[in-house]
């Protein structure tokens, strides 16, 4: 079994030595979920609309949103003729979605979210700013979650402050863990969590020791860096609605193991999303939330089994951004003695081993993120409460890499969604539509009827919408329109492995920079004005100014015909 090396073993053997003689030792952990009394209110519900905790949300930021966007209208809209300036008697409700890559979806989704901020104005004025501030949810995947939760959970900083406070010098040739002179400091800190949360009766897995680590490189250490998800709405920005509301997925694992020993993660997997203030899952024969806050409750059929005794602090950030970006499943059976990978990854699993060996012999259940079930024994979801405890992993394993299910329930009443699109799908690591496409058979398969046509990926690569902004549903006002940015090559080679832990500052640097001209078009003057017709679509009754003929012609997919839209669209744009 891989160990840790001396200095470590040697903290965290007086970490023990410390709380043996003192208990209340542990308490030094904020990690460790604590006692706490139950709220008023049913800790589940059946997902028949949202929570009212969202719904509030939802109707503070539009106002914030609103005002954001006639912004952005009203600086395109400067100096142009009448005929081709944009009207806004309605504002579309946008949500952006970062999808997953590790290090590379991280910096690059930054760079898109730099290049939309009218906070941030490191890289220069563009006529996109401000678009960030007119959007009403961020959902994030893997590394995808990881930007959201650094944005939402370092008081909503910049990604430029972000990167020039944090990550310019927690990420550079750290092989994405604590630099040398900081490991001794950081893994003792990290076995003090995991001994805590085991005390308190949680089984800790290399999910828990993933998110440490995770944690010392995407938070500061303020005093204001949010430690769970739920305290997040208590915080500075989502108390008073000026940032996106946050969502975080991952997927359910049935622990189907195949003759290899290997679990059948897949594109039928349970889709759970994380939010401050709800965690559970729309899918059909299941739709069911719980309280985010009072997460790692035992409950039975929605009632504490202690009573009146409820569960605060499981949702720690690191957490739950590590169950969506933990892919240790693959190990296949138990968690190997010795690494099966080489390299940034193969390092950074065996240290995670070692860290979690020092508590116990990991199993296979280590290679999951274990939550006690809120559902257990509820007889509103009967697929769910047979099982006594949820086994999570990464919401991108079984091939929907960009976090859509969530955005495309009718419940949320989206009007776009712009996709940041960092998957590894063709040979040389830039995506080509698969996980577009996988979620809109999901839809198919579920009776979803709100996500537009995507065409199989290998049209989406011979036809080139895998290079280029494409804009999917103009031409069907039933359905949401999807505004996708995919990844690609403009000043820096962007397909680097998402097993690649170790980025220089000049590569971290040229990364975010990159991320900044996908979402430009790299830099594309007519691109504000297109985007805007993309993002006003399905508002307005269709009163779209001239000059977006052109634009729709250009990046629309299909081009060819209105379908079920009205015909006097296409006669008002000459598509």
């Amino acid at each position: 079994m891989a160990k840790l090396p001396c200095v470590n073993l040697l903290l965290v053997s007086l970490l023990f030595t410390l709380a043996s003689c003192l208990p209340s030792f542990f308490t030094l952990s904020s990690y460790a979920p604590i006692a706490a009394s139950c709220p008023g209110t049913p800790l589940v519900r059946s997902a028949e609309g949202l929570c009212y905790g969202e719904e509030l949300y939802r109707a503070g930021r539009r106002r914030v949103s609103e005002r954001a966007f006639r912004l952005f209208i009203n600086r395109l809209n400067k100096g142009l003729p009448k005929n081709e300036t944009f009207g806004y008697n309605c504002t579309p409700v946008i949500a952006l979605a970062s999808g997953g890559g590790k290090l590379r979806s991280l910096l690059s989704g930054a760079g898109v979210v730099q290049a939309l901020d009218a906070r941030d104005l490191s890289n220069g004025v563009n006529d996109l700013k401000g678009l960030y501030q007119a959007i009403l949810y961020h959902a994030g995947v893997d590394g995808g979650a990881w930007l959201v939760s650094a944005l939402a959970g370092n008081d909503n900083k910049t990604a430029s402050e972000l990167y020039l406070n944090t990550w310019s010098s927690s990420l550079p040739n750290a092989d994405f863990l604590p630099v040398n002179t900081k490991k001794g400091e950081a893994y003792a800190k990290i076995a003090l969590d995991l001994a805590a949360k085991e005390l308190n009766g949680f089984q800790s897995t290399l999910v828990d020791s993933w998110g440490g680590l995770l944690s010392f490189h995407l938070f500061s250490n303020t005093p204001r860096a949010i430690a769970t998800l739920s305290g997040l709405i208590k915080g500075p920005m989502l108390s008073t609605f000026e940032t996106p509301y946050p969502i975080i997925t991952a997927l359910g694992s049935n622990l189907n193991i195949d003759q290899r020993g290997c679990d059948m993660i897949n594109n039928k997997s349970l889709q759970y999303e994380f939010h401050p203030y709800e965690t559970g899952t729309w899918e059909a024969g299941h739709r069911i939330f719980t309280k985010t806050e009072f997460l790692g409750t035992p409950l039975s059929n929605g009632v504490p089994l202690a009573d009146e005794l409820c569960m605060r602090k499981f949702d720690n950030l690191g957490f739950i951004l590590a169950i969506s970006s933990g892919a240790f499943f693959r190990f296949c059976s138990r968690v190997p003695g010795t690494n099966l990978l080489t390299g940034d990854w193969g390092q950074m699993e065996n240290e995670l081993i070692g860290l979690t060996n020092v508590l116990h012999t990991p199993s296979l259940y280590d290679e999951y993120g274990i939550v006690p079930n809120p559902f257990y024994q509820l007889k509103l979801a009967p697929g769910l409460a047979p099982k006594k405890r949820l086994h999570l992993v990464d919401g991108a394993a079984g091939g929907e890499n960009v976090p859509l299910w969530p955005l495309i329930q009718p419940e949320r009443h989206l009007d776009v969604v712009i996709v940041n699109d960092n998957s590894a799908d063709t040979r040389d690591g830039y995506p080509d539509g698969t996980s577009l496409y996988n979620t809109w058979v999901r839809a198919q398969e579920s009776g979803l009827n709100t996500m537009p046509a995507i065409p199989i990926p290998a049209t989406m690569d011979l036809i080139g919408l895998n290079r280029r902004p494409t804009f999917f549903g103009c031409y069907d006002d039933s359905v949401i329109t999807i505004i996708y940015l995919p990844n690609r090559q403009h000043v820096f080679p962007s397909n680097i492995s998402s097993f690649k832990l170790t980025y220089s500052q000049k590569d971290v640097t040229n990364m975010i920079a990159n991320g900044n001209m996908v979402a430009t078009n790299g830099r594309d003057k007519n691109w504000p004005y297109c985007l805007a017709c993309g993002l006003l679509l399905r508002v307005n009754d269709g009163e779209l100014p001239l000059g977006c003929g052109a634009c729709l012609r250009k990046y629309c997919w299909p081009t060819d015909g209105p379908g079920k839209h009205p015909m006097q669209y296409s006669e008002r744009w000459g598509v």
